[in-house]
């Protein structure tokens, strides 16, 4: 029964609306058919999308090409009961016939069974003896789903103003002196006359594939966003500081002083080493993941003025170290890393490392981690305080990126009068060298926890 209700509407709409066109499917959906997704695909996909005649401008005024009206309706219930009010408010083509037609179709749609939908677009084309040229086009989609009425809708209009077109009619005879058929003329000659005309009808297809053309990119699927791969950018990362970790040490350690001598024995204290990981962070959640993180426990033991200030000195850098510009380097990572000792017996390294998470939105890949050494008998000779270094890593050429400006601070409870230890490395890259540490130690834990 459903099938011949729809045969028996297509031959009416053919019969009755010569100005329309029509393109109608049955399609079976379920509890995931996007209704709204469906109309939408069935307007674009009935639109023109080839190449635009280059006598265009000889055809229409195309500063006056505007697009007048998209109208979506993204799927809602209807009761059968309000069917037809519901179907008296789609947007209407202006044509008698046509919105008819449209109007019965629509009040059709709670007969549909269950699990099967009807999509039918209806499209105006543009009649001989007008200069102002119109498409108007709508999706309608409809079906039956858990024995609830669905209807969704897509409508879009289009306008410009046609050039009026003339063609040769005859000719007449014309003289720069006397006339054609006097006695005594001179110049004489036959000039064409011209009368207005109706477009032809292949001028009028140019015209409504041009206005189709630039009406249908209102009915584009979403631009998809693209996902940075960051994952993969933080591997490149944490690899390459691993697989360079044995030089590093090397290099560091000709001079060690007595912070990176802890750092590089670390595994005889007692470690920790815990890390978080989040896709597509939103500013403010990335905000509160670096002041929990980077916390007053690294840079001081006491709640004071000159603390607080310390700790807000931390976060607006590590804030201005992190990802905050989708055009950057794609391949980059963002790296902001501490590295903290207090008059207690804790050494505290926490490193930030932020990727751009896609091409539209301002979010990012976050990855953090935080490893606490304690020293054995506060046996030490290392002066407390703190060193935090930002910097960009190109992933793909294995170098500072210059995306983002390098920044380094230390800040030392106390400056010795020789900053030097003897046989060592001064205090600063003391605090360097432990950095670097800190650095590999986090690297090797990341490795070991993605190869398990």
């Amino acid at each position: 029964m459903f099938s011949r209700t729809v045969a028996t509407l297509a031959i009416a709409v053919v019969a009755s609306a010569k100005n329309l066109r029509f393109n109608e499917d049955i399609i079976n959906v379920d509890s995931n058919t996007n209704f709204g997704d469906e109309s939408r695909k069935l307007v674009y996909n009935g639109l023109y999308s080839g190449d635009i005649p280059g006598t265009i401008p000889n055809l229409v005024n195309t500063a006056t090409t505007s697009v007048d009206s998209i109208q979506t309706n993204d799927g809602e219930v209807v009761k059968p009961t309000d069917l037809p009010s519901f179907c008296d408010t789609i947007p209407k083509l202006n044509d008698a016939a046509s919105d008819t037609e449209i109007s019965a179709v629509c009040n059709t749609c709670s007969d549909i069974p269950e699990g099967s939908a009807l999509k039918k677009s209806f499209q105006t084309t543009i009649p001989q003896g007008t200069l102002n040229g119109v498409i108007s086009i709508i999706g309608l989609v409809c079906g039956t789903v858990d024995n609830t009425t669905i209807v969704a809708f897509d409508f879009g209009q289009i306008s410009t103003t046609l050039i009026q077109q003339r063609k040769q009619v005859g000719t007449h005879c014309t003289c720069s002196f006397g006339g054609c058929g006097s006695l005594i003329h001179h110049g004489c000659h036959n000039v064409p006359d011209y009368a207005n005309c109706d477009d032809t009808l292949e001028q009028l297809e140019d015209v409504s594939d041009y206005l189709q053309f630039n009406l249908r990119p209102s009915f584009a699927p979403p631009a998809k966003i693209q996902e940075i791969n960051g994952t993969k950018n933080l591997n490149k990362y944490m690899g390459f500081i691993s697989d360079n970790a044995d030089k590093i040490i090397k290099k560091d350690m000709k001079h060690a002083g007595p912070f990176q001598k802890i750092m590089n024995d670390y595994k005889k204290y007692g470690q920790e080493y815990d890390a978080i990981s989040f896709k597509g962070l939103d500013s403010d959640n990335k905000n509160k993941m670096i002041d929990e993180i980077f916390n007053d426990k690294m840079f001081c033991t006491d709640d004071t003025k000159i603390c607080n200030e310390t700790v807000k000195t931390i976060h607006d850098m590590a804030k201005d170290g992190s990802f905050t510009n989708k055009k950057l380097n794609h391949d980059d990572v963002n790296v902001f890393e501490c590295i903290s000792k207090s008059d207690t017996n804790r050494i505290y390294y926490s490193h930030m490392i932020t990727t751009v998470y896609d091409i539209k939105s301002e979010k990012v890949n976050f990855y953090i981690g935080q490893m606490i050494i304690d020293e054995k008998n506060k046996i030490d000779n290392i002066i407390p305080g703190y060193m935090c270094n930002m910097f960009a890593f190109d992933t793909k050429k294995n170098m500072v990126s210059h995306n983002l400006s390098p920044k380094t601070v230390i800040v030392l409870d106390s400056i010795p009068g020789d900053v030097h230890i003897k046989k060592t490395d001064d205090v600063y890259t003391d605090y360097a060298h432990a950095l670097d540490f800190g650095k590999i130690i986090s690297s090797i834990q990341y490795e070991m926890e993605i190869q398990n």
